[in-house]
């Protein structure tokens, strides 16, 4: 994108030696300019997918998508492909290590413009690799802050290829953090034309269809007040109404409005995170509002007109009366129509069609009732509709269905009989839109006491101290792992060569170290099992049976024999006495072992509780020090009343014993050479 300089003309009479400012290269300073961002992931999928797509519009075609491959616990790793330009070797060193350095800023076809995007990884990693494909050869850079705490780039490797020119840029990503770059991408990514393809993981990519649209605007329903955003060259940006003018506001507040902007019209704060509302941005966005008022009373009769069908143009119409009303007076006086039926007061046209009104049913959130039942005819979005096609019983299944469904968004049953049916399919309404209620879960019955009773129950792990929460099973909506429990209790145990896993809480870790979602697994018992296995869900020791871990049974079992926190570990390996021990010192030694180890089994903390413990001939690797003082210190270090400054000292002793016992050999070689 364009980026504006301004040229003041100044007055220099008599000013001699002029300084300009700059900027010293720290580590502090790149610190400071990587760490712009309040939301990490949503940073980095955002800058670096606009950098794929700017490489694909650079390639002449704008319209095909670069790919993400999203973390999990076999693939712990974030990556952002494109298959545009690729970058050549010369440039790579300037785009990913120097700020502020950018090709894209002599057009508005790039998105990019500031130099800070490509080093977005560096808010979240101190090291990440780049490999570029460019005129037949493939090469591969690792990027990181080098010893001076500045960022470098370092060629890896570099081959010939007959791929087509490309960059990809791969990520290292903690467990814990999965879910966030997946949420992040489908956030960046919500009003892209063009969506990126994924694998890694699934996303359910946001499917809003808008109620109204015109030019360079659309309006949606489903927005929540003041909700509104300004989208450039696909980055989303949402709008403070409190920079806008006093008169917009009211519009802003229950339009729903998304407005498209060509790059270069507005101006964007340099982490991307909002907008800068400077003159320039705020007249923009107050222009773009007045045409939308004009282009929605222009447009919206044909909006309706548009509509493919007549619920869907009643819809519409309904939300024009209840978001709309500041601006509907006039629609109604004049009335509004589709395909010449008039359908200015929507739900009273409906009411007016059927012989006998639905039956209506919904859960309620709160109160001693569970299910709300009226007449209420609704063109809600959240409705279902259906025809009831059974004799006796409907009540009972549409209940039993609400209480299965999971989101409480869904929750709005209407059931028409056949006169009512027939009405509303005369009428024009889709025979599409119904389903007919025998579709719905037949309740069996309890011969004894003649109450309904459900198949089976299934049931997910809740919050931390809370049980396990059941619910009847939804053939319509299977899960997909299932755990058999042993019996009328919750116990249950999946062991494999590397996992244990045998409480609620365990699931939990597993689920996250698989990357699924802690609701796609259930408990069922054996009958349950049955039923589950036969409609084509997986049992989850099945998934285990996959799953290798490489695990370093020595280093845990070492770790967990001594008393160590980190804090005292950093205390030893920072003294100046430690650091100056020769590197063949069995202490020195020692200690950057266990450093070692300590890494190590960092990488298990996510999911510490599930792995295996070590096998009874794993032994925990033991110091056994000739050294009296050396003893002396490493008991101490390995008991619970170590303490670092009252040790720190002994090494001080063996500091001075070593260039003690060095002297003593020099002047031995003199005595005798």
């Amino acid at each position: 994108m364009i980026l504006t300089d301004t040229i003041n003309p100044i007055e220099t009479s008599g000013l001699k030696n002029e300084q300009t400012f700059g900027m010293q290269q720290t580590r502090k300073s790149f610190q400071l300019l990587s760490k712009l961002y309040s939301d990490t992931p949503l940073a980095i999928v955002r800058e670096l997918g606009a950098n794929a797509k700017d490489s694909h519009i650079a390639a002449g075609f704008p319209d095909k998508p670069f790919h993400i491959h999203l973390p999990n616990a076999l693939e712990p790793w974030l990556t952002i492909e494109d298959f545009g330009t690729g970058i050549s070797h010369e440039n790579v060193y300037d785009i990913y290590a120097v700020y502020f350095c950018s090709t894209k800023t002599k057009n508005n076809d790039a998105i990019g413009c500031m130099g800070l995007g490509s080093k977005s990884p560096f808010a979240y990693t101190d090291t990440f690799n780049i490999e570029s494909i460019y005129d037949g050869e493939h090469r591969i850079y690792n990027a990181y802050f080098n010893e001076q705490g500045l960022p470098a780039i370092s060629l890896m490797g570099v081959s010939p290829t007959t791929e087509s020119n490309g960059v990809k840029i791969q990520i290292p990503v903690k467990n814990e953090d999965f879910l966030r770059f997946s949420q992040a991408t489908q956030k960046a990514f919500r009003f892209f034309d063009t969506k990126p393809t994924i694998t890694g993981s699934s996303l359910n990519w946001l499917t809003e269809v808008p109620t109204f649209e015109g030019d360079g605007w659309k309006s949606y329903e489903s927005f929540n007040s003041y909700e509104c955003y300004a989208v450039m060259g696909g980055i989303t940006y949402p709008i403070d109404i409190n920079k806008l003018d006093y008169d917009h506001r009211l519009f802003i507040n229950h339009t729903g409005l998304v407005m498209f902007f060509n790059m270069g019209e507005l101006d964007f704060v340099p982490s991307r995170e909002a907008l800068d509302y400077c003159d320039m941005t705020v007249a923009a966005i107050n222009a773009k509002i007045e045409f939308i008022k004009t282009n929605f009373v222009e447009r919206y009769e044909q909006t309706i007109q548009d509509k493919p069908t007549l619920l869907e143009a009643l819809r519409a119409v309904n939300v024009l009366n209840s978001k709309f009303s500041f601006l509907s007076s006039n629609f109604q006086k004049k009335g509004l129509k589709w395909n010449g039926i008039d359908i200015s007061t929507p739900e009273t046209y409906v009411k007016k069609l059927i012989s006998v009104p639905p039956m209506v049913l919904s859960r309620r959130l709160y109160g001693r009732s569970k299910f709300k039942e009226s007449n209420v005819f609704t063109l809600s979005t959240k409705a279902q509709w259906y025809v009831d096609d059974l004799k006796k019983g409907t009540v009972a299944r549409v209940k039993q269905y609400l209480k299965n469904i999971p989101n409480y968004d869904e929750d709005i049953v209407m059931v028409f009989n056949e006169l009512a049916y027939n009405d509303l399919i005369t009428a024009g309404f889709d025979a599409s839109l119904f389903t007919k209620t025998s579709t719905l879960p037949k309740m069996n019955y309890n011969k004894a006491s003649g109450t309904p009773r459900v198949g089976f129950k299934v049931y997910t792990a809740g919050g931390y101290y809370s049980s396990w929460e059941g619910n009847n099973y939804d053939p319509a909506n299977p899960p997909v792992y299932f755990i058999t429990r042993k019996d009328n209790s919750f116990n249950f145990n999946l062991d494999n060569a590397f996992v244990r896993c045998n409480e609620k809480n365990h699931i939990k870790q597993l689920a996250s170290f698989l990357g699924i979602a802690l609701d796609e697994i259930v408990m069922v018992g054996v009958q349950g099992a049955k039923t589950l296995l036969a409609d084509g869900v997986t049992p989850l020791e099945d998934r285990l049976a996959t799953l290798q871990i490489v695990v370093d049974y020595v280093a845990l079992a070492t770790m967990n024999s001594l008393s160590i926190n980190s804090y005292q570990l950093d205390e030893i390996v920072k003294n100046e006495s430690f650091k100056s021990l020769s590197a063949t010192h069995d202490f020195k030694v020692y200690v950057n072992k266990i450093v070692q180890y300590q890494k190590i089994c960092k990488k298990y903390e996510t999911y510490a509780s599930i792995v295996k413990e070590s096998p009874t001939d794993s032994k925990p690797d033991e110091f056994n020090p000739t050294d009296e003082i050396v003893a002396k210190l490493t008991k101490d270090w390995t008991s619970y009343s170590w303490s670092c400054k009252p040790n720190l000292w002994i090494m001080a002793e063996i500091e001075k014993r070593e260039k003690n016992l060095l002297t003593s050999q020099q002047n031995s070689a003199i005595i005798h050479p």
